[in-house]
Protein backbone atom coordinates (compact mmCIF):
# COMPACT_ATOMS: atom_id res chain seq x y z
CA UNK A 1 0.00 0.00 0.00
CA UNK A 2 1.31 2.93 -0.81
CA UNK A 3 2.08 6.32 1.51
CA UNK A 4 -0.76 8.42 0.62
CA UNK A 5 -3.29 5.46 0.28
CA UNK A 6 -2.45 4.48 3.98
CA UNK A 7 -2.25 8.46 4.93
CA UNK A 8 -6.10 8.42 3.24
CA UNK A 9 -7.19 5.57 5.27
CA UNK A 10 -5.95 7.30 8.56
CA UNK A 11 -7.97 10.47 7.82
CA UNK A 12 -11.10 8.43 6.73
CA UNK A 13 -10.64 6.56 10.25
CA UNK A 14 -10.05 9.86 12.62
CA UNK A 15 -13.42 10.78 10.36
CA UNK A 16 -15.38 8.18 11.07
CA UNK A 17 -14.58 8.07 15.18
CA UNK A 18 -15.45 11.91 15.56
CA UNK A 19 -18.73 11.20 13.66
CA UNK A 20 -19.83 8.60 16.19
CA UNK A 21 -18.48 10.95 19.11
CA UNK A 22 -20.11 13.74 20.25
CA UNK A 23 -18.30 16.83 20.24
CA UNK A 24 -17.36 17.64 23.76
CA UNK A 25 -16.70 14.00 24.29
CA UNK A 26 -13.64 13.89 21.71
CA UNK A 27 -12.48 16.95 23.36
CA UNK A 28 -12.40 14.92 26.91
CA UNK A 29 -11.24 12.29 24.90
CA UNK A 30 -7.85 14.35 24.04
CA UNK A 31 -7.22 16.34 26.79
CA UNK A 32 -7.48 13.26 28.75
CA UNK A 33 -4.84 11.25 26.50
CA UNK A 34 -2.74 14.50 26.92
CA UNK A 35 -2.66 13.86 30.43
CA UNK A 36 -2.17 10.24 30.26
CA UNK A 37 1.12 10.82 28.59
CA UNK A 38 2.75 12.82 31.35
CA UNK A 39 1.14 11.14 34.42
CA UNK A 40 -1.48 8.65 35.31
CA UNK A 41 -4.86 9.81 35.76
CA UNK A 42 -7.71 9.05 38.41
CA UNK A 43 -11.21 8.72 37.70
CA UNK A 44 -11.87 11.69 39.80
CA UNK A 45 -10.28 14.96 39.47
CA UNK A 46 -10.14 17.06 42.72
CA UNK A 47 -9.15 20.56 42.78
CA UNK A 48 -8.64 22.50 46.09
CA UNK A 49 -8.40 26.31 45.89
CA UNK A 50 -8.08 28.34 49.29
CA UNK A 51 -8.89 32.34 49.03
CA UNK A 52 -5.64 34.50 49.86
CA UNK A 53 -5.74 34.96 52.94
CA UNK A 54 -6.02 38.72 54.54
CA UNK A 55 -4.21 39.72 57.29
CA UNK A 56 -6.56 40.77 60.40
CA UNK A 57 -3.88 43.33 61.98
CA UNK A 58 -3.87 45.05 58.20
CA UNK A 59 -7.70 45.72 57.85
CA UNK A 60 -8.09 46.76 61.94
CA UNK A 61 -5.20 49.21 61.02
CA UNK A 62 -7.08 50.19 57.56
CA UNK A 63 -10.04 50.99 59.25
CA UNK A 64 -9.23 52.52 62.28
CA UNK A 65 -7.62 55.13 59.64
CA UNK A 66 -9.74 55.53 56.73
CA UNK A 67 -13.33 53.82 58.33
CA UNK A 68 -14.47 51.34 55.63
CA UNK A 69 -11.41 50.69 54.36
CA UNK A 70 -10.82 47.50 56.05
CA UNK A 71 -14.23 45.89 54.61
CA UNK A 72 -13.07 46.89 51.46
CA UNK A 73 -9.43 44.78 52.06
CA UNK A 74 -11.07 42.17 53.13
CA UNK A 75 -13.32 40.96 50.50
CA UNK A 76 -14.71 44.52 48.81
CA UNK A 77 -17.65 45.50 50.16
CA UNK A 78 -17.97 48.58 49.13
CA UNK A 79 -21.39 49.07 49.96
CA UNK A 80 -20.32 48.15 53.84
CA UNK A 81 -17.30 50.09 53.30
CA UNK A 82 -18.76 53.24 51.95
CA UNK A 83 -21.43 53.33 54.25
CA UNK A 84 -18.82 53.41 57.04
CA UNK A 85 -16.68 56.50 55.30
CA UNK A 86 -19.96 58.24 54.61
CA UNK A 87 -20.84 58.16 58.43
CA UNK A 88 -16.96 59.64 58.73
CA UNK A 89 -17.64 62.76 56.42
CA UNK A 90 -21.00 63.67 58.15
CA UNK A 91 -19.70 63.31 61.35
CA UNK A 92 -16.46 65.32 60.51
CA UNK A 93 -18.03 68.17 58.51
CA UNK A 94 -21.19 68.16 61.49
CA UNK A 95 -18.60 68.57 63.90
CA UNK A 96 -16.73 71.53 62.19
CA UNK A 97 -20.08 73.08 60.93
CA UNK A 98 -21.08 73.35 64.87
CA UNK A 99 -17.57 74.17 66.04
CA UNK A 100 -17.55 76.62 63.99
CA UNK A 101 -20.85 78.19 65.27
CA UNK A 102 -20.07 77.50 68.54
CA UNK A 103 -16.97 79.70 68.48
CA UNK A 104 -19.29 82.42 66.85
CA UNK A 105 -21.95 82.35 69.81
CA UNK A 106 -18.91 82.71 72.17
CA UNK A 107 -17.24 85.39 70.70
CA UNK A 108 -20.42 87.51 70.84
CA UNK A 109 -21.02 86.49 74.15
CA UNK A 110 -17.58 86.98 75.51
CA UNK A 111 -17.92 90.63 73.60
CA UNK A 112 -21.20 91.44 74.47
CA UNK A 113 -20.33 90.50 78.67
CA UNK A 114 -17.16 92.53 78.34
CA UNK A 115 -19.47 95.53 77.00
CA UNK A 116 -21.90 94.90 79.91
CA UNK A 117 -20.59 93.89 82.53
CA UNK A 118 -18.06 95.49 84.91
CA UNK A 119 -15.90 94.61 88.11
CA UNK A 120 -16.36 98.27 89.14
CA UNK A 121 -20.28 98.17 88.97
CA UNK A 122 -20.33 94.43 90.50
CA UNK A 123 -18.00 96.42 93.57
CA UNK A 124 -20.04 99.17 93.84
CA UNK A 125 -23.91 97.46 93.73
CA UNK A 126 -23.39 94.36 95.24
CA UNK A 127 -25.12 95.51 98.87
CA UNK A 128 -27.72 97.14 96.85
CA UNK A 129 -30.28 94.49 97.85
CA UNK A 130 -29.06 94.06 101.81
CA UNK A 131 -32.00 94.67 103.32
CA UNK A 132 -34.97 92.13 104.52
CA UNK A 133 -37.56 94.62 103.62
CA UNK A 134 -36.07 94.49 99.90
CA UNK A 135 -38.26 92.44 97.47
CA UNK A 136 -35.39 91.00 96.09
CA UNK A 137 -33.47 90.42 99.82
CA UNK A 138 -34.18 86.38 99.78
CA UNK A 139 -32.75 86.36 96.09
CA UNK A 140 -29.00 87.33 97.24
CA UNK A 141 -29.54 86.20 100.89
CA UNK A 142 -27.91 82.86 101.61
CA UNK A 143 -30.68 80.21 101.80
CA UNK A 144 -29.84 78.27 104.84
CA UNK A 145 -29.40 81.76 107.18
CA UNK A 146 -30.92 84.03 105.37
CA UNK A 147 -28.28 86.33 105.97
CA UNK A 148 -26.97 88.65 102.77
CA UNK A 149 -23.32 87.29 102.29
CA UNK A 150 -20.78 89.48 101.98
CA UNK A 151 -19.27 89.41 98.50
CA UNK A 152 -16.16 87.99 99.60
CA UNK A 153 -17.39 85.39 100.60
CA UNK A 154 -19.56 83.04 97.96
CA UNK A 155 -18.32 79.48 96.92
CA UNK A 156 -18.12 80.87 93.28
CA UNK A 157 -15.77 83.38 92.21
CA UNK A 158 -13.71 85.40 89.80
CA UNK A 159 -10.04 85.87 89.38
CA UNK A 160 -7.95 89.38 88.70
CA UNK A 161 -4.60 90.28 88.42
CA UNK A 162 -3.67 93.65 89.78
CA UNK A 163 0.22 95.74 90.86
CA UNK A 164 0.93 95.78 93.98
CA UNK A 165 4.08 98.08 94.21
CA UNK A 166 5.66 96.30 91.90
CA UNK A 167 4.81 92.65 92.11
CA UNK A 168 1.67 91.33 89.73
CA UNK A 169 -0.63 89.19 92.06
CA UNK A 170 -3.03 87.22 90.41
CA UNK A 171 -5.98 86.47 93.64
CA UNK A 172 -9.59 85.26 93.82
CA UNK A 173 -12.66 87.20 95.13
CA UNK A 174 -13.61 84.47 97.31
CA UNK A 175 -10.67 84.81 99.40
CA UNK A 176 -9.39 86.90 102.38
CA UNK A 177 -7.28 88.86 100.30
CA UNK A 178 -10.32 90.34 98.36
CA UNK A 179 -11.56 91.18 101.29
CA UNK A 180 -8.46 93.40 102.60
CA UNK A 181 -8.52 94.79 99.43
CA UNK A 182 -12.10 95.39 99.22
CA UNK A 183 -11.88 96.97 102.71
CA UNK A 184 -8.22 99.15 102.52
CA UNK A 185 -9.82 100.64 98.75
CA UNK A 186 -13.39 101.27 99.88
CA UNK A 187 -14.03 99.61 96.63
CA UNK A 188 -17.98 99.83 97.49
CA UNK A 189 -17.20 103.36 95.87
CA UNK A 190 -17.52 104.23 92.46
CA UNK A 191 -14.71 106.50 92.28
CA UNK A 192 -12.38 104.59 94.89
CA UNK A 193 -12.36 101.37 92.62
CA UNK A 194 -11.89 103.04 89.74
CA UNK A 195 -9.39 105.02 91.10
CA UNK A 196 -7.68 101.16 92.16
CA UNK A 197 -8.11 100.03 88.71
CA UNK A 198 -6.59 102.32 87.01
CA UNK A 199 -3.76 102.99 89.41
CA UNK A 200 -3.15 99.10 89.90
CA UNK A 201 -3.80 98.00 86.12
CA UNK A 202 -6.60 95.55 87.38
CA UNK A 203 -6.85 93.09 84.59
CA UNK A 204 -10.09 90.52 84.69
CA UNK A 205 -8.98 86.92 84.33
CA UNK A 206 -11.54 86.49 81.30
CA UNK A 207 -11.42 82.47 81.18
CA UNK A 208 -14.14 80.21 81.06
CA UNK A 209 -15.40 80.26 84.91
CA UNK A 210 -15.59 84.11 84.62
CA UNK A 211 -17.98 84.38 81.15
CA UNK A 212 -20.15 81.31 82.72
CA UNK A 213 -20.10 82.54 86.43
CA UNK A 214 -21.65 86.41 85.17
CA UNK A 215 -24.09 84.44 83.66
CA UNK A 216 -25.28 82.15 85.67
CA UNK A 217 -24.96 83.35 89.89
CA UNK A 218 -27.37 85.82 91.82
CA UNK A 219 -23.78 86.42 93.10
CA UNK A 220 -22.55 88.32 90.52
CA UNK A 221 -25.87 90.10 88.94
CA UNK A 222 -24.92 93.76 90.31
CA UNK A 223 -22.19 93.67 87.92
CA UNK A 224 -24.59 94.44 85.07
CA UNK A 225 -24.96 97.67 83.44
CA UNK A 226 -28.63 97.20 83.89
CA UNK A 227 -29.66 96.26 87.37
CA UNK A 228 -32.39 98.58 88.00
CA UNK A 229 -34.36 96.58 86.06
CA UNK A 230 -34.23 93.71 87.74
CA UNK A 231 -36.41 90.93 87.53
CA UNK A 232 -36.84 87.26 88.97
CA UNK A 233 -37.61 83.72 87.43
CA UNK A 234 -37.54 80.25 88.63
CA UNK A 235 -34.97 77.92 87.13
CA UNK A 236 -35.94 74.48 88.46
CA UNK A 237 -36.52 75.99 92.18
CA UNK A 238 -32.88 78.75 92.17
CA UNK A 239 -34.29 82.21 91.69
CA UNK A 240 -32.37 83.52 89.40
CA UNK A 241 -32.07 87.60 89.47
CA UNK A 242 -32.15 88.81 85.75
CA UNK A 243 -32.14 91.83 83.40
CA UNK A 244 -32.58 92.59 79.63
CA UNK A 245 -28.25 92.84 79.28
CA UNK A 246 -28.23 89.78 81.33
CA UNK A 247 -31.15 87.67 79.69
CA UNK A 248 -29.50 88.53 75.91
CA UNK A 249 -26.00 87.41 77.00
CA UNK A 250 -27.50 84.43 78.77
CA UNK A 251 -29.22 83.29 75.24
CA UNK A 252 -26.12 83.97 73.53
CA UNK A 253 -24.12 82.07 75.77
CA UNK A 254 -26.47 78.91 75.95
CA UNK A 255 -26.88 79.21 72.00
CA UNK A 256 -22.87 78.62 72.18
CA UNK A 257 -22.48 75.75 74.62
CA UNK A 258 -25.82 74.17 72.63
CA UNK A 259 -23.74 74.01 69.80
CA UNK A 260 -20.42 72.84 71.12
CA UNK A 261 -22.45 69.84 72.70
CA UNK A 262 -23.49 68.87 69.44
CA UNK A 263 -19.81 69.25 67.97
CA UNK A 264 -19.42 66.60 70.98
CA UNK A 265 -22.25 64.19 69.79
CA UNK A 266 -20.57 64.25 66.22
CA UNK A 267 -16.71 63.91 67.84
CA UNK A 268 -18.11 60.80 70.17
CA UNK A 269 -19.90 59.40 66.81
CA UNK A 270 -16.46 59.70 64.62
CA UNK A 271 -14.86 57.42 67.79
CA UNK A 272 -17.55 55.00 67.38
CA UNK A 273 -17.56 54.89 63.95
CA UNK A 274 -13.90 54.27 63.72
CA UNK A 275 -14.33 51.60 66.55
CA UNK A 276 -17.21 49.61 65.08
CA UNK A 277 -15.61 49.78 61.42
CA UNK A 278 -12.48 48.25 63.25
CA UNK A 279 -14.20 45.62 64.99
CA UNK A 280 -16.48 44.67 61.70
CA UNK A 281 -13.34 44.81 59.48
CA UNK A 282 -11.15 41.92 61.85
CA UNK A 283 -14.32 39.92 62.52
CA UNK A 284 -14.63 40.14 58.67
CA UNK A 285 -11.34 39.54 57.98
CA UNK A 286 -11.26 35.89 60.33
CA UNK A 287 -14.35 34.79 58.96
CA UNK A 288 -12.31 35.12 55.08
CA UNK A 289 -9.32 33.84 56.45
CA UNK A 290 -11.10 30.10 57.37
CA UNK A 291 -13.01 30.05 54.10
CA UNK A 292 -12.09 26.99 51.93
CA UNK A 293 -13.29 26.53 48.22
CA UNK A 294 -13.53 22.90 47.34
CA UNK A 295 -14.51 22.17 43.35
CA UNK A 296 -15.15 18.47 42.10
CA UNK A 297 -15.07 17.09 38.84
CA UNK A 298 -16.05 13.77 38.44
CA UNK A 299 -15.72 12.18 34.52
CA UNK A 300 -18.96 10.07 35.35
CA UNK A 301 -20.89 13.34 35.41
CA UNK A 302 -22.09 15.78 32.32
CA UNK A 303 -18.58 17.52 31.19
CA UNK A 304 -20.20 20.67 32.39
CA UNK A 305 -21.24 19.68 35.89
CA UNK A 306 -19.27 20.81 38.66
CA UNK A 307 -19.91 19.70 42.46
CA UNK A 308 -19.05 22.90 44.51
CA UNK A 309 -18.63 22.88 48.32
CA UNK A 310 -17.86 26.13 50.46
CA UNK A 311 -17.28 25.32 54.21
CA UNK A 312 -16.04 27.22 57.26
CA UNK A 313 -12.40 25.68 58.67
Amino acid sequence: MTKVKRKERVILNYFLIFKKMKFKIFILFIVSFTICNESNFDKDISYNKYEPKKTPLKALLLSTFVPGAGQYYVNEQEKKGFLFLGLELLSIVSLYHFKNKGDKFKNSYQKFGDQNWSFSSWCVNYYNWNDPENIFFNVFANDESLEYPEIWEDSHYIKFSYNDNGIVRTISTSTSSFQDLYDNYNLNDLNSVESFILENNVQLVEDHNFYENISKYNHFFAGWNDIGQISIYDNNGYIVATSPSKASYRSIYDSSVKNYNLKNTFLNLIFINHFVSMLDALIVSQINNNLSLKMNINSDLDFYQVNLNIKLR
